[in-house]
């Protein structure tokens, strides 16, 4: 799918501008919309007009190819909607439809991302996502020299009242989209993200409490008319990527995921576009524990009104995804220890099994790493046991940072850094991360660490 944030690119050629003007003359008889196409180069002889639905697109529509290679689509004028047209689902042009009597869409049926839609709406639309994306690029530089500056007060301070100004230029604009256009400050409340730095500072214990807990704050989330907008689905994916990449533990990412539901009314579509936005998100990070759980919830929810081939897709990811998820049986592997001999994980059967994938470049590895010695002094006399997956490259440094940390347990690598097979055979996108195994070598939890994981070993092994 081209993402509705991507920037639209307007052109209008001659013959789409007479095109225009016929079709508004019709329509305004019988107060309806058209969506005139004139694409060539198509590998079919028909184009489709769909609607996004959350996991997929629906074809609602399907008209042949005119001798001029031109198809018309006539819809009733309702509330602001997006279409989709193309010939196939792997090329198709995001449609805003609304009070314009028509829009006219241009280009190759082959490269949806240089197809035009011409009308006042759509080109407005447009005019936002720029807008948009260049709020987005300066924030991205701040941050940049936020996190270069160091300590350095007077430059930390500087930024931080740059990020503010920001800010308040954010909301400036937000307040009058919803006045000139307020259909797509809808949008653009979905696609506005305040600062901690400039704005937010203080309000939150930290910038991690505060991103979970206002990314996607300012969408109205009650308004019925956020049930059209697919951008939904697109931004909450963009949350749940970024929460995944916090490396924080599972049972805190269900939490923040399950916070954000509870703010969208159950029986509304945009629930079903957010709920939808958690199960792409977590599909893509592949083999986290919670895509079955929540691809289940899409399913059980859907599964009527669903089309069969995405609820089929949905249940067959589910079925490979099960040996990460908890209950399940962990993925067998073999590696070489630190003397070149292969260990098979499953040797280790019958005791409680923690798998610590880190490196000895890891920064935040090696802050963790005291806790992880002073559990496995505590327990591994209880039968406890860990076993440390490096994605280090260099041995030599593997083993120095094994003796300056005092790591006694077992260790194996194949030193192809982040190409490391296990890594990628249990989804590991950042580290440290781990995997906690009872006695039979089923997963009993992902990424627990410090205080998360000294509680559970404890409810395990006792005092």
């Amino acid at each position: 799918m081209n993402k509705i944030k991507n920037t639209l690119i307007l052109s209008l050629l001659i013959f789409g501008s007479v095109a225009t003007l016929s079709a508004q003359k019709n329509a305004s008889k019988n107060n309806s919309v058209q969506i005139v196409c004139r694409l060539s180069g198509c590998p079919s002889d028909s184009l489709g007009l769909y609607i996004f639905e959350g996991i997929g697109f629906r074809k609602v529509q399907s008209s042949k190819l005119s001798s001029d290679g031109s198809v018309i689509f006539n819809l009733s004028r309702s509330t602001p909607k997006f279409y989709f047209v193309g010939s196939d689902e792997a090329q198709l042009k995001s449609v805003l439809v609304g009070e314009d009597a028509s829009v006219v869409v241009t280009g190759l049926c082959t490269n949806a991302q240089g197809m035009s839609a011409d009308s006042p709406m759509n080109a407005a639309y447009s005019a936002m996502i720029q807008q948009l994306n260049t709020q987005k690029t300066e924030f991205g530089s701040l941050i940049m020299s936020y996190r270069n500056a160091g300590q350095n007060a007077e430059q930390i301070k500087i930024l931080e009242n740059q990020m503010l100004a920001l800010d308040q230029k954010k909301i400036q604009y937000l307040d009058s989209l919803k006045k000139t256009q307020p259909f797509l400050a809808k949008t653009a409340a979905l696609n506005t993200y305040l600062s901690y730095q400039g704005s937010n500072r203080g309000k939150y214990g930290d910038e991690l409490q505060y991103f979970t807990n206002e990314y996607l704050g300012l969408a109205d989330w009650k308004d019925a008319a956020m049930n059209d907008i697919p951008a939904v689905r697109d931004q909450v994916t963009d949350y749940v990527r970024n929460v995944l990449g916090i490396g924080l533990p599972e049972a805190s990412q269900k939490s923040f995921f399950d916070a954000l539901l509870f703010r969208i009314p159950e029986q509304s579509n945009t629930y079903r576009l957010a709920l939808a936005g958690i199960v792409t998100g977590l599909m893509a990070a592949d083999n986290n524990g919670l895509t079955g759980e929540y691809i289940g919830r899409y399913v059980t929810k859907y599964k009527n009104i669903e089309q069969s081939r995405i609820i089929a897709a949905l249940q067959a990811h589910t079925k490979r995804n099960q040996a990460f998820t908890v209950g399940g049986e962990a993925p067998d592997f073999t590696l070489n220890t630190i003397d070149d001999k292969p260990l098979k994980m499953s040797s280790l059967r019958g005791k409680i099994l923690l798998i610590d994938f880190w490196a000895s470049w890891c920064g935040p590895c090696r802050r963790e790493n005291p806790n992880v010695v002073a559990l496995y002094g505590k327990y591994k006399n209880k039968g406890f046991e860990i076993l440390g997956v490096s994605l280090d490259q260099a041995k030599d440094r593997w083993q120095q940072a094994i003796d300056a940390d005092g790591l006694t347990w077992k260790h194996v690598s194949d030193l192809k850094g982040w190409q490391n097979e296990v890594a990628a055979l249990y989804g590991v996108r950042s580290i440290p991360q781990t995997v906690l195994l009872d006695k039979e070598g089923k997963i009993i939890a992902r990424n627990l660490r410090g205080e998360d994981l000294a509680k559970k070993l404890e409810e395990l092994m006792g005092k």
